[in-house]
């Protein structure tokens, strides 16, 4: 069974996989100073649900589950950041995406097996 990740190196890995260093990571935020960004970073704080979810609402592209608890992948693709994004009351999927939506759920409860 693997380790969960700590905030810390959630935060190490998710970074420069979005492109982000601790200010400009805190300015989209939307936080006033990078404080909370580095003290995850120094192992002093976490990551708090309502953090995780800023993450996600800001960066749809990012895995929730990557910020929560560290499973693998960071980056989801597009459908599943829409599926997320729903689950996570961000809005609604368009239409269109449906299609798509629905077959990466299914992908998923096949995985479960």
């Amino acid at each position: 069974m693997e380790n969960k990740l700590t905030d810390k190196e959630i935060l190490e890995q998710l970074l420069p996989a979005i492109k982000e260093n601790p200010n400009s990571f805190a300015k989209k935020l939307n936080y006033k100073s990078p404080a909370s960004i580095y003290n995850i970073i120094r192992d002093d704080s976490n990551i708090t649900t309502s953090m995780a979810k800023k993450i996600v609402e800001v960066f749809p592209e990012v895995n929730f589950l990557f910020v929560t608890m560290g499973q693998l992948p960071i980056i989801v693709d597009p459908a599943k950041a829409i599926g997320q994004g729903h689950i996570l009351t961000f809005g609604s999927p368009k239409m269109e995406d449906m299609p798509r939506l629905l077959n990466d759920i299914l992908q998923e409860l096949r995985g479960l097996r």
